[in-house]
This record gives C-alpha cells, sequence and structure tokens, in this order.
C-alpha cells in the first residue's frame, strides 16, 4: 500500500508535489501557490481527519485550492478501489514524514550498489499506529 500511496503522489497521477512541499524540496512556481508541506502531516493531523480531506477536500473547507481527485481514481491501482487509494495516500504521508531520506520497504533490491566500506545506516522503526 505505501508504494501504491508513492505511485498516485506522482507526476503521472495526483502530482501532489507541484503544490505540496515535501521538507526541503519546494515546488515550482510563486510561494503564494504552495501548499502546506507534507513532510510535517503525521505531527500536524488527525489520520481519521486525513481521510476525508484527501476523499473529498471542499467538503471540509469550501473554495480550497486542493483538488478532489475522488470519486474517479484511477483504476490501474489497488484494483480501482476508491477508499484503499484514499488510506494509502495517507499512509504513505505519514510513513515519508517520520522515514525521511529512506527508500521504500521492498525498494532497497532496485537501487543500484554503493561502494561503500560504511556499515548501513540502522532503520528507524515507527510505532505510531496509523
Amino acid at each position: 500500500e505505501l508504494q501504491a500511496g508513492a505511485k498516485l503522489m506522482t507526476k503521472d497521477y495526483f502530482n501532489c508535489f507541484s503544490c505540496h512541499q515535501q521538507g526541503d524540496k519546494k515546488p515550482e512556481g510563486p510561494e503564494s501557490g504552495w501548499a502546506p508541506d507534507l513532510a510535517l502531516a503525521h505531527a500536524r493531523l488527525n489520520p481519521d481527519w486525513m481521510l476525508k480531506w484527501i476523499a473529498n477536500p471542499p467538503s471540509l473547507q469550501p473554495g480550497t485550492k486542493m483538488p478532489s481527485f475522488y470519486p474517479g481514481g484511477p483504476d490501474d491501482i489497488l484494483g480501482g478501489n476508491q477508499d484503499a487509494q484514499i488510506r494509502a495516500l495517507r499512509d504513505y504521508i505519514f510513513w515519508f514524514g517520520t522515514h525521511p531520506g529512506q527508500t521504500l520497504p521492498g525498494q532497497e533490491a532496485a537501487l543500484p550498489a554503493k561502494v561503500s566500506n560504511a556499515a548501513p545506516a540502522p532503520v528507524k522503526v515507527s510505532k505510531k499506529r496509523l
């Protein structure tokens, strides 16, 4: 599900980082058009509220610039199950905020090997329940 959430946030799908900050990575365009830093969402937002927000932002804040992607999420992610997609988005946003700079689990094998004599950095495991 984390990989599905990450994929939904890409330019090929919802392009979330065209507006949202991601830690030190700033979106293109004028600062007045930037949306909140999603790397801080885990510390600022209630997980249940995030599900409602992702599902229908204008219902919670009329006039918001945040587009509504549901109903109508992509059919090729999580079998087109919109509730599962919304949970995957929320869970990925919370994951990358608590694992800055880390690669998603399962993607390490796909990365090219680095030449290094250093021991691998320990992986921090969050006990926070989503």
